[in-house]
């Protein structure tokens, strides 16, 4: 029996034959992201992301659809405020990915101690968003960088921060974990690129 979904060691769970053949993950945003502050950032994460996999020539794209039974992933809001969601991948007792559940934050806030703090602004939300994407593309806790979209552990830089040699933030951002970028823009580092590429390897894509 596989480990619990976030508990596996194992970097990359490939999805399974039909959606490796389709080369598309479908998304379906459900009525708890509606009327939000997530509404727009949905669309917003998953064009910056399809951008960023074409450059690189990974073989999959990410679409939002519009009918929970038309999507392989479907992502809702949970209570709380924190700065990072939760994505878990069922594999229902197979090797492969076969169906995804996104969670992410209500209302994400710029602190994590006190509850009345202003919720964080579109750039941190552009983060989560895109960060839980790649989760969804088969890229497990283990898989966590340090120097992109989907590094672990990183940190809120608050807009009017002056970050070192650069210029005072007009939005909040996120920090990845060896301090190296600051987020958005949505950007893929190398071991990231690596782990998509055995997620979504091109000898995979059959043609339908």
């Amino acid at each position: 029996m596989p480990p619990p979904p976030g508990e596996t060691e194992q970097q990359v769970i490939q999805w399974n034959d039909t959606v490796r053949r389709s080369g598309v993950v479908r998304v379906f945003v459900g009525p708890s992201m509606r009327g939000s502050g997530w509404g727009a950032i949905v669309d917003q994460a998953i064009n910056a992301l399809n951008s960023a996999l074409s450059d690189k020539g990974i073989m999959v794209t990410i679409k939002r659809v519009t009918s929970e039974s038309d999507a392989e992933a479907v992502m809702e809001t949970m209570p709380g405020s924190a700065l990072h969601g939760q994505s878990l991948l069922h594999t229902e007792g197979t090797a492969n990915v076969q169906r995804v559940t996104i969670k992410v934050p209500a209302t994400p806030r710029v602190s994590k101690v006190d509850p009345k703090a202003r919720e964080a602004g579109s750039g941190v939300r552009l983060y989560v968003v895109a960060h839980e994407l790649i989760h969804t593309l088969g890229l497990s806790n283990a898989a966590h960088s340090r120097d992109d979209v989907f590094t672990r552990n990183p940190f809120l830089v608050p807009k009017g921060t002056v970050p070192r040699g650069g210029n005072v933030l007009t939005e909040d951002k996120v920090q990845s974990f060896d301090l190296s970028r600051l987020i958005p823009p949505i950007v893929l580092g190398a071991a990231t690129l690596a782990n998509l590429k055995k997620a979504w390897p091109e000898s995979l894509r059959i043609p339908i």
